[in-house]
C-alpha cells in the first residue's frame, strides 16, 4: 500500500513579521489565491484599501497570466504545447523562451542538478495528480534517455524537444513569479509587502520604521519548530527546498519529489533543507533545488563562488550551516 503524505506547512514562514505588524497597529490588507498547485498570500502594509484592491487585482492578473504560460496541466499553455509536441518544433512566447534559456544556463552552471527536462521522471513517479508509484529499475533506465537540458533546442522563440521529452518549470516558476509580482507592487505604489508563494517568500520594501524583515525558517524535522530567524532587507527572496515538502511512503520507505536526473530517483542527499536568500527569486528557487540534489560538500563549494547569495543548509543529521553574513 502507498500512504500519501502531503506537507502543507510553508517552508519559510514570516511569522514573527506578520504578528509584529498586526500587533503594532499598522494597517494591512491580505489576499489569498490558489494557483500553480499552491496557496499564495500577498500582504500589503500601510496603504489604503482602494490602492490595495488595485494592487491585488494586478497581482491576480499576473498570476493567472503566468500560470497560463507555464502550467503543465492547462491545455494551450506554452509548456503543455511543448510537452505534447512529439518532437515537432513549437513557437512559444518570448517570455517563455527567455525563462527556458535562463533555466538552461542554470542547469549548465549546476551540472544538471537543476534540470527542467525532469518531467518524464516526475511523471513516472506519479507526483502529478498524486498517483504515486515506485518504478522498477527497468522503467527508470527506459526513461533516463529522455532527460537532459542539453537536448533543448531553442532558436529565438521556437523550441524543439526530442520525442518523449518534456519540461517542468516547477523548480523556477514560483521564483520568477515572485520577481514579477514584486515589480508590479513597486511600480504601482506599494512601499511594504510580503509575497508568499508556497515555500517562496519575496519581500517588498522595508518593514515599518525602515527595519529589516524577520523571516523564520522552519525545521525540516518538525512542523512546530524553527531553525532560525533571518533578518532580511527588502526586495529580496527567501526560498526553501527540502524532501519533506512533498512525499509519499510505500512499504515503510519514504520517497520525496526532488528527483536526481542522473539516477532517475529521489535525490539521496545528506541535506534535509536548503534556504537561499537573494535578489533574483528565480535563481534562488532553482538553486535551492539544485543544491539539495548536490548535497552538502558540493553545495558549499558552489556557494563559495556566489557571494551575492546568503544561505541556510540543514543536514539530514540536524546540523545547521549558515553563510557568514547571517551566522
Amino acid at each position: 500500500m502507498i500512504k500519501r503524505i502531503i506537507a502543507l506547512i510553508l517552508c519559510t514562514v514570516p511569522l514573527l513579521l506578520s504578528l509584529g505588524c498586526a500587533s503594532g497597529g499598522i494597517p494591512y490588507e491580505k489576499k489569498t489565491f490558489f494557483a500553480m498547485n499552491t496557496l499564495m498570500d500577498i500582504t500589503i502594509y500601510g496603504t489604503d484599501k482602494e490602492l490595495s484592491e488595485k494592487l491585488f487585482t494586478l497581482c491576480h492578473d499576473e498570476i493567472t497570466r503566468q500560470e497560463n504560460l507555464f502550467s503543465i496541466s492547462i491545455d494551450g499553455s506554452d509548456i503543455s504545447k511543448i510537452n505534447k509536441s512529439s518532437g515537432n518544433a513549437v513557437t512559444v512566447s518570448k517570455e517563455t523562451a527567455n525563462l527556458i534559456e535562463k533555466s538552461k544556463s542554470l542547469s549548465k552552471e549546476t551540472d544538471g542538478a537543476f534540470d527542467i527536462t525532469v518531467y518524464p521522471l516526475v511523471k513516472l513517479w506519479g507526483f502529478y495528480g498524486a498517483n504515486f508509484s515506485v518504478p522498477d529499475e527497468k522503467e527508470i533506465r527506459k526513461t533516463l534517455p529522455f532527460i537532459g537540458y542539453e537536448n533543448i533546442k531553442l532558436i529565438n522563440s521556437e523550441i524543439t524537444l526530442n520525442k518523449n521529452m518534456g519540461l517542468d518549470l516547477g523548480a523556477i516558476a514560483k521564483g520568477y513569479l515572485g520577481d514579477a509580482l514584486k515589480e508590479i507592487l513597486i511600480e504601482n505604489g506599494a512601499l511594504s509587502a510580503i509575497i508568499s508563494l508556497g515555500g517562496n517568500i519575496t519581500l517588498v520594501g522595508e518593514k515599518h520604521g525602515g527595519k529589516p524583515w524577520s523571516v523564520a525558517v522552519r525545521s525540516p524535522f518538525s512542523e512546530s519548530e524553527f531553525i532560525c530567524t533571518l533578518s532580511v532587507s527588502g526586495n529580496k527572496s527567501v526560498v526553501t527546498s527540502g524532501g519533506y515538502e512533498r512525499f509519499f511512503e510505500k512499504d515503510g520507505k519514504t520517497y520525496h519529489h526532488i528527483i536526481d536526473t542522473k539516477t532517475g530517483e529521489p535525490a539521496l542527499s545528506d541535506l534535509a533543507s536548503v534556504t537561499i536568500i537573494g535578489e533574483d527569486g528565480a535563481v534562488c528557487d532553482a538553486l535551492s533545488t539544485a543544491l539539495f540534489v548536490m548535497g552538502k560538500e558540493k553545495a558549499l563549494a558552489f556557494l563559495k563562488n556566489r557571494k551575492e547569495l546568503s544561505y541556510v543548509l540543514v543536514t539530514s543529521g540536524g546540523d545547521t550551516i549558515m553563510s557568514e553574513d547571517i551566522s
